[in-house]
């Protein structure tokens, strides 16, 4: 078998692995050593771990800093997640699994043939010394690897053995991050050892979620590397707050064109964000419900407050001649639909001259304010047609409830009939609270796609009937028209491996 594998060529190689899952790849290096230098480097192009932990951390570090090769070959690093859902019992288990030593089980990266342990110490060692200014520094890193009991010293090692990425996904943040933050400065500020050759040179996107167990010691300072890399073009944050974003980082301009907050709170707006982001092309944020249960009593109502669209309008205005794509929402992820969320006026965008896409909240759309939460059908603000600019293409109006519902369609209505005024409209999403028939079930994108392309089988009559006259305005004019339910859409989230703040219902007892 080995030698037939050795005659092929890597064309005819990269065809058989395209039909392989990753298991296998790993397999096959185990049959000869030209199947195993062909498939390791790819293999190794993009890491994701099953979890958050010590252990994870350890091999990773142990595997790659015996094999440097394959560490230039990573592009894509993710650090995995924490089973926030699971019971106590379950959760310790896993903490008691992941936190043995190198030797327990063979896995992934433990495949390979390595070196002794006292090459692999001594390497270490080099690193740290490489790593950290100060002597104190040194001695207390190696305690702390020692100790067993610290992720992040092993996260800081294995930041520093990967020059080549491209994407970072972490779960990261607090206090317990103090080397990993000494490395991420160094980086984005090219210092020693960071000074003499390319290291992140092409990282263009990082993530960044917040564990609930650090999110209050959480600060800006210890993001701001991602802010600053030469070729950063994304940034999402999950779980952060800016109330208390310092007005005095020290950042005068970002290259970032991407800003993404999920289940995230704003008092400020992101306003200082926003500002060093002069090429700022797309705006996401979900706020975090401020009054969800948790597993930390108080802990949201200190650090994550109401919704207040006013900052965050007047932080936006001032990118409104870059801004193309703008999301106001809540998260559905860990609303119980129904927080205190703020239904004040958003303010008019009818001045963001680059604009293609809108998805806003139907109360801030109209300004429902505190005085208008009962009335039937409230007459908006402004109408939509002055709201929006003329070059928006693509509308999504969320959480509209049923006492609204003929406003929104009677201002889409209006927005579809407007003529050439609006002709670069090409999609519609209205999106509702409580619109099915019954309750569904959380069954995953993919089935819920395969048992209902179209789930306005699913929806209400009443609803299917006051938005028919949008929709047939839409079939007559081309524009894609979609109902959508708050419920449903849950099942279509993004960032859906983990709820840092899970919903009432989804507790354990």
């Amino acid at each position: 078998m080995s030698n037939g594998f050795s005659k092929l060529p890597n064309e005819i190689l990269d065809l058989i692995l395209g039909r392989l899952n990753k298991h296998d790849w790993t397999m096959l290096t185990r049959c000869c050593q030209h199947l195993h230098n062909r498939i390791n480097p790819v293999l190794y192009q993009s890491i994701e771990t099953p979890c958050y932990c010590i252990g994870i951390h350890k091999t990773l570090v142990y595997t790659l800093l015996t094999h440097p090769e394959l560490a230039r070959s990573v592009r894509s690093l993710k650090i995995g997640r924490l089973p926030y859902g699971a019971d106590p019992k379950s959760y310790a288990n896993h903490q008691h699994e992941h936190h043995d030593s190198l030797s327990s089980k063979p896995g992934l990266f433990q495949l390979l043939q390595i070196p002794g342990s006292k090459s692999w110490k001594r390497r270490l060692s080099d690193i740290i010394q490489n790593l950290a200014d100060r002597k104190w520094e040194r001695t207390q890193w190696i305690e702390d690897l020692q100790s067993g009991t610290h992720r992040d010293p092993w996260l800081a090692i294995l930041l520093s053995l990967l020059p080549n990425l491209e994407t970072i996904e972490l779960f990261w943040g607090g206090s317990g991050t103090r080397y990993s933050s000494w490395v991420l400065s160094k980086i984005s500020q090219r210092c020693k050892p960071f000074d003499t050759r390319p290291f992140w040179t092409n990282l263009h996107t990082a993530i960044i979620k917040i564990p609930e167990d650090e999110g209050a010691d959480t600060n800006f300072h210890r993001l701001i590397p991602f802010f600053i890399l030469p070729s950063i073009r994304t940034f999402k944050g999950q779980l952060l707050t800016d109330k208390y974003l310092e007005p005095t980082l020290n950042i005068e301009r970002s290259p970032l064109t991407n800003l993404e907050f999920i289940q995230c709170s704003s008092v400020l707006g992101f306003n200082y964000l926003i500002k060093i982001c002069p090429n700022l092309h797309s705006f996401k944020y979900m706020q975090q419900e401020d009054n969800c249960l948790h597993r930390s009593p108080g802990y949201n109502n200190i650090y994550f407050d109401t919704l207040r669209p006013t900052p965050l309008k007047d932080a936006l205005a001032t990118r409104k001649d870059t801004l193309q794509s703008v999301t106001v929402d809540v998260s559905r992820r860990s609303s119980n639909y129904g927080g205190f969320y703020s239904d004040d006026w958003i303010g008019c965008m009818n001045d963001f001259t680059q604009l293609r896409s809108l998805h806003i909240r139907a109360a801030n759309f109209v300004g429902l304010g505190r005085s208008r939460r009962l009335d039937v059908n409230p007459s908006p603000r402004v109408p939509l047609v002055e709201f929006l600019p003329g070059c928006i293409e693509e509308v999504w109006i969320s959480e509209v409830e049923d006492r609204i519902l003929g406003t929104i369609t009677g201002e889409l209505f209006g927005l579809v009939c407007s003529g050439e005024r609006f002709g670069k409209v090409r999609r519609i999403d209205v999106e509702g609270k409580n619109w099915l028939k019954g309750r569904v079930e959380n069954i995953g994108e993919e089935a819920w796609r395969k048992l209902y392309p179209d789930y306005g089988v699913l929806l209400r009559e009443d609803v299917l009937v006051a938005t028919e006259e949008v929709r047939t305005a839409c079939l007559r004019r081309g524009i894609e028209f979609h109902v959508r339910d708050m419920e449903v859409e849950v099942v279509f989230e993004e960032y859906d491996d983990v709820f840092l703040f899970v919903r009432g219902d989804d507790e354990e007892d």
